[in-house]
C-alpha cells in the first residue's frame, strides 16, 4: 500500500515516537499512541490529499522522528515515516511523501 492507496472510512493509526542521539541505530523508543474515530480518519484523509513536501528546500535531520501505521480491516497496513522538523516535516512510505498536515506536525504522541 502506498500513501495514494490509504483507504477512507474507519483506520487505526497507532504512533510510535523515537529519539536519536547520532544515527539511527541510537534510536530509542520514547512513547507511542493509538488514534482511532473521527481524528484517525480525517488525518488518514489530510495525509493522503496532502500535497508533496518543497524539495527544493533543505531540511534539517530531525532527532526525533515517528512511525505511523495506518490500519484498516480487510486492507494491508501501511509503515510511514514522519520527520518532525517543525517548518519542513513530512511523511514518507519510501516513495513517495506528503507535507503533515498543521496539526501533526509536532507528531501524534504527545508530552515528549
Amino acid at each position: 500500500m502506498t500513501i495514494d492507496e490509504i483507504p477512507d472510512g474507519p483506520v487505526t493509526i497507532t504512533a510510535c515516537k523515537y529519539h536519536t542521539q547520532m544515527d539511527i541505530q541510537s534510536a530509542r523508543l520514547i512513547g507511542s499512541r493509538v488514534i482511532e474515530g473521527p481524528e484517525a480518519v480525517s488525518l488518514a484523509r489530510e495525509i493522503r490529499n496532502g500535497p508533496p513536501p518543497d524539495n527544493r528546500r533543505r531540511c534539517p535531520a530531525p532527532d526525533t522522528w515517528e512511525v505511523w501505521h495506518i490500519q484498516q480491516e480487510g486492507f494491508p497496513g501501511i509503515l510511514l515515516l514522519a520527520e518532525l522538523s517543525g517548518w519542513c516535516a513530512f511523511v514518507t512510505d519510501g516513495k513517495s511523501a506528503r507535507v503533515i498536515p498543521a496539526g501533526a506536525r509536532s507528531g501524534l504522541v504527545e508530552g515528549f
